[in-house]
């Protein structure tokens, strides 16, 4: 096979290691002679060689204050080609409006390790602002955590132009960073939160089930537009712009923060109906805002505020905090919470999806980025912990004595509703060999368990109800949740003598 030209100034030596090498002249008056092990870190260092050559930043460390070079630094993140999401933009540029607070235009070469130690250690007692005055109460640990991490941003890129010949950031230690759990209901309240959720008015209820259907973000259910995003034939509906503030504090139309977050996300089909009936309500506020104003144009997107414009991703988290604190309401989860909801429970409780397709739901370049928002189930952890150490055998079916079948619920709801999945086979095999006086394999197995099937309905013909789960699309988990709440943990059925 023919052996890939290697890029000027880069040569493989005889030991196998690669070179990347500038002699001195008037075109590169810096000499650079490095070995690599792969080609990848030879042409990195070659392309920050030549740039560095192109702006004359060799070994010349930059004299300017640090306000003017989180300036220069914002100027370039802006119109780096891999365009930043706006709302990353403001954030940036927020905490770096504190931080040239904390330290003004100090020489960047000046500063070092101890210096960086101080004010970290100063902002950890300052006290909040708001619009430059101050609140009361001292900042959070959340906010100290961001400005370091802006910090470990800015001093990583100063350093990497070359403005300074060493970063200060890679000898300070992290503080402490207490983030404030999100606790998520159990799964079992699904159907609850979203009885209650039917109780809101038609524009708030169809936001809230969009929180609740699809985890989306507050600016993503903002963004949504009519027609584009919805998808009445596939059941699903499309995430592709966002509402968000710009530099400015307007409102604007956004693309997503990444290419991950563009994405289809499908529905139950009782969501159309709330979306329909939402529809009617747009429609006669539209006509509403044309009688207020003859000028109005209507704009495409779902939900409008009073003015007929975007409406506010921060409008929704606080009507659904109004709406979740109401008498006889009260759902103890935030609007963004919903989102942690909804991954956890499909991470959790949906069989038919791997992580990878969880991730995709979610919008995450980065599957850690899913695992953050699932939380454990307290119920299903006492639920379900103990099963390793629980040994099922023939005795335990006479636990009870003789002429009493004592019957685990996941193995009546095998054999009723006809999915041995439900059950841990071997187990199920057991069951299925007492009550059929037959030795079971692959071949009968289906045989086996209508006929077992036939003899429990005989004895207990209200557990042929179950047979509603046989065509359902609940999951496995779901369906054995539904049954052990409605029949318990065993079930006995008494053995004529």
């Amino acid at each position: 096979m023919k052996q890939k030209k290697l890029p000027p100034h880069i040569t493989m030596t005889k030991n196998g290691k690669l070179r990347v090498r500038y002699q001195k002249s008037s075109k590169y008056p810096i000499p650079y002679d490095e070995l690599f092990d792969t080609l990848e870190k030879a042409e990195q260092a070659n392309d920050e060689y030549l740039a560095k050559n192109t702006l004359k930043l060799h070994d010349k460390v930059k004299h300017i204050g640090f306000a003017d070079a989180c300036d220069e630094f914002l100027d370039w993140y802006r119109t780096k080609p891999k365009k930043p999401a706006p709302a990353t933009v403001v954030s940036y540029k927020n905490y770096i409006k504190t931080l040239k607070i904390a330290i003004g235009n100090v020489d960047i070469t000046k500063i070092d390790s101890l210096f960086l130690t101080k004010i970290i250690d100063m902002e950890s007692r300052r006290p909040k602002r708001g619009n430059g005055k101050q609140q009361g109460g001292m900042i959070s640990s959340n906010t100290l955590h961001h400005e370091y991490s802006l910090l470990s941003i800015l001093f990583g890129r100063f350093y990497k132009l070359g403005w300074i010949s060493s970063n200060p950031m890679a000898e300070l230690e992290e503080p402490e960073f207490d983030s404030k759990p999100i606790e998520v209901p159990e799964f079992e309240e699904l159907e609850e939160i979203e009885a209650k959720i039917m109780t809101a008015p038609i524009r708030e209820r169809l936001q809230f089930l969009y929180g609740l259907y699809t985890g989306m973000r507050e600016e993503e259910v903002a963004g949504q537009h009519i027609e584009r995003d919805i998808n009445f034939d596939r059941m699903e509906v499309y995430v592709n712009t966002v509402i968000v503030k710009d530099e400015n504090g307007k409102w604007m139309e956004s693309h997503p923060k990444s290419r991950d977050s563009v994405r289809a996300i499908p529905v139950p089909e009782r969501f159309f109906k709330v979306y329909n009936e939402y529809l009617v309500y747009r429609q006669n506020y539209v006509n509403y805002l044309k009688i207020k104003n003859p000028d109005y144009e209507e704009i495409p997107n779902l939900f409008l505020n009073k003015d007929g414009d975007f409406y506010r991703p921060v409008r929704i988290s606080r009507t659904w905090g109004n709406f979740r604190k109401k008498d006889e309401i009260s759902i103890d989860i935030n609007f963004h919470g919903l989102r942690h909801y909804y991954l956890t429970n499909q991470m959790n409780y949906n069989d038919g999806l791997t992580e990878r397709d969880v991730q995709a739901l979610a919008g995450h370049a980065d599957l850690r980025t899913t695992r953050r928002y699932v939380h454990a189930s307290k119920k299903k952890i006492n639920r379900n912990a103990t099963y390793i150490f629980s040994k099922f055998s023939r005795e335990s079916l006479f636990k009870d004595g003789y002429n009493v079948l004592t019957i685990p619920t996941e193995h009546i709801a095998s054999i009723i509703v006809g999915k041995a999945e439900l059950s841990k086979i071997d187990d199920l095999k057991i069951t299925l060999e007492v009550i059929s006086n037959e030795k079971v394999d692959y071949f009968n197995l289906s045989t086996v368990i209508d006929k077992c099937k036939k003899y429990i309905t005989s004895k207990l013909p209200s557990l042929e109800s179950l047979e509603e789960f046989k065509y359902s699309k609940l999951s496995n988990e779901e369906i054995l949740s539904k049954i052990q709440n409605r029949f318990g943990k065993e079930i006995k059925i008494t053995i004529e003598e």
